[in-house]
């Protein structure tokens, strides 16, 4: 007979259909149990070292000194965390029905804990091999100046000063070389061999010291030697400087018998070489005796030469003066007007005829009246020269315009080309001015005063420019407030005292209408600024308040008011923030006006707010116990 094969709708089949199903599914929840225990791995798994060790070495042990502590202990969690790799993360595993290949993960895991452990390690090296490198440098140039070959006795005592600091330099340096001795301490008990450049640098750093002073014996020896050749040569060089001082000795003597005011140019050029060559001599002096110091023999008094210095001067002062003299009154004479340097003028003038006059004194004391005759005869070039001082001062002043010399042309009936580059004060003296000096200086004094006015208005605006009102967002309002610098607000005030005090000055008249501009711009942006910040502050105080659904339906005149304010207010504040200069933002009369009225409406906004919260009080007794703010 023909038997019928099984269906897969019969229950037999059907039911050991759904056994097995179930029997793998629960396996499965068994491998994935499995799967998330090693999720404590993870973060192990993902880690970048590279990363890690960049931010250890950013740890704030590291700045406190507690760097090796850090690093130790970082290594034996990481040694930790291998250790439970090794003893808990099989090879294989089984779960279940299945077998789990668990080998990758776990050599992953080993070669990622040992790399952590070695790059921990060589930060814990790191730290030594840098500190002997400095160490080393530190040591390398120190003796690289003590072997510096001397060229001089002053380069030798710079040698011989510097090895004297060899102990405190030894001792400053083997303080920085203790530090590495923790770390190689625990390098040792980790046993970890130092790498050759370490061991070379370490050996290096705690020998140098012995080496330094070996060094500087060496070196000293051979400065000794050299001390005694460099002696010997300055001995040969001191012969040479007294007959150079006795040479010059002789030619100052000489100076005496030169009185030929023809020469000065010639004298002054020759009075300048000597005093080259003397200032040459002293500074020998001064070395030969600062060499002898250090040669450790007894100073040569060199009093010879510095007595033919006092010689030389008097003789120095005057031909120097007198060619000084003689080429500026060429200068001031006979060069452009518009270019004369009166201050510069008057300075050298003074001086000229003080040293003429000490001069002279000197050298009639030493006997030598036809060099005291030559400068009583420049003193008096520079007496008769002095009277126009004064008028060249006056006429130089940096107010005198050219309305001030229409003004003297009329005053003394003579015209003065200032501006003409060909015009001298050689020619204005020629004309006659000194005969005219009251006039002149007059004009000119009341130039000075114009010219204060002139160059304080140029300072007030100056003042000005940069400074610029404080615009900042407000909270949450979507708008701006302003604030002015308390030192601004000081200085407007101040401004407005000085241009008040120039309207009165007698001297305002070429600045008159510039004064009164001035000042109309300093009140505007005053008045302005009051009614600016007088707005703000009643709109700071009511805009919260107008903010609120209630209020509004409560009080819809005041707060149709409010709103209208409010939209100007916003606009105008759009413009201060693009345009904030003081001057620019507040000198507007157009602004005034709008203040003013804004002021005005939020007056009787506050009144009607007031009314309200009377009301309120009425209704509500227990009201009358909070303020307006309150309530």
């Amino acid at each position: 007979p023909v038997t019928a094969s099984v269906q897969m709708t019969e229950p037999l089949v059907a039911d050991a259909r759904s056994r097995v199903a179930d029997a793998l599914k629960n396996s499965v929840d068994s491998l994935n149990a499995y799967y998330s225990l090693y999720d404590e791995h993870l973060e192990v798994l993902r880690l970048d070292v590279n990363a890690y060790v960049k931010s250890l070495l950013a740890r704030d042990e590291i700045e406190e000194g507690e760097g090796l502590r850090l690093f130790t202990g970082e290594i034996t969690a990481h040694e930790a965390g291998l250790a439970k790799i090794l003893e808990t993360v099989p090879t294989t595993q089984v779960v279940g029905p299945f077998s789990v290949n668990t080998s990758h993960v776990r050599e992953f895991l080993v070669a990622k804990y040992d790399t952590l452990i070695e790059r921990c390690k060589q930060l814990v090296a790191d730290v030594p091999t840098r500190v002997c490198e400095e160490v080393c440098r530190v040591y390398k140039e120190f003796n690289a100046k003590l072997v510096t070959p001397a060229e001089d006795p002053e380069s030798v005592k710079e040698v011989r000063d510097h090895a004297e600091t060899i102990p405190l330099t030894c001792d400053q340096q083997k303080v920085v070389l203790n530090e590495a001795y923790p770390y190689l301490e625990a390098l040792e008990a980790m046993r970890r061999p130092l790498d050759d450049a370490l061991g070379k640098s370490l050996a290096a750093a705690q020998f140098f010291p012995r080496q330094l002073e070996d060094t500087a014996v060496l070196v000293e020896e051979q400065n000794a030697e050299l001390m005694l050749k460099f002696q010997e040569d300055q001995a040969a060089e001191q012969d040479d400087f007294w007959s150079q001082a006795k040479t010059l000795e002789t030619t100052v003597s000489e100076l005496g018998g030169f009185t030929d005011m023809e020469e000065c140019a010639v004298n002054a050029a020759r009075v300048e070489e000597m005093m080259a060559e003397l200032k040459e001599l002293l500074a020998r002096a001064d070395l030969y005796n600062s060499r002898e110091g250090m040669f450790g023999v007894k100073q040569t008094d060199y009093g010879a030469v510095k007595k033919i210095a006092e010689q030389f001067d008097p003789f120095y002062q005057f031909w120097t003066y007198a060619q000084g003299w003689r080429d500026g009154l060429a200068r001031w004479r006979d060069g452009a007007f518009a270019a004369l340097d009166a201050e510069g003028m008057d300075r050298d003038v003074a001086a000229a005829f003080k040293v003429m006059f000490k001069m002279g004194k000197a050298l009639n004391q030493r006997q030598l009246p036809d060099c005291a005759k030559n400068c009583d005869a420049i003193r008096r070039e520079i007496e008769a020269f002095r009277v126009y001082v004064p008028l060249a001062l006056a006429m130089r002043s940096p107010g005198v315009r050219e309305r001030h010399w229409e003004k003297i042309k009329v005053e003394i009936g003579l015209e003065i080309p200032a501006t003409d580059p060909e015009f001298t004060f050689g020619a204005a003296i020629e004309m006659g001015i000194k005969d005219k000096e009251d006039e002149i200086v007059a004009v000119c004094d009341v130039a000075g005063k114009e010219y204060g006015i002139e160059t304080a208005l140029e300072k007030m605006h100056g003042e000005w420019e940069g400074i610029a009102l404080d615009v900042k967002e407000y909270k949450e309002t979507g708008t701006y407030v302003i604030r002015i610098e308390d030192e601004h607000a000081q200085m407007l005030d101040d401004q407005i005292v000085m241009t008040q005090a120039m309207s009165f000055s007698p001297y305002k008249a070429p600045f008159a209408d510039e004064i009164a501009t001035w000042e109309k711009t300093l009140r505007m942006v005053s008045d302005v600024l009051e009614e600016w910040l007088e707005v703000q502050r009643s709109w700071q105080y009511l805009e919260p308040i107008f903010g609120s659904d209630d209020i509004m339906e409560q009080l819809p005149l005041e707060g149709k008011r409010f709103g209208a304010v409010d939209r100007q207010w916003r606009k105008t504040l759009v413009v201060a923030e693009e345009e904030p200069g003081v001057i620019v933002a507040c000198n507007k009369k157009e602004l005034l006006e709008l203040f003013r009225e804004s002021n005005r409406v939020l007056d009787g906004v506050q009144k009607g707010l007031a009314e309200y919260l009377e009301m309120k009080r009425l209704a509500f007794s227990r009201f009358f116990f909070l303020s307006n703010d309150e309530l």
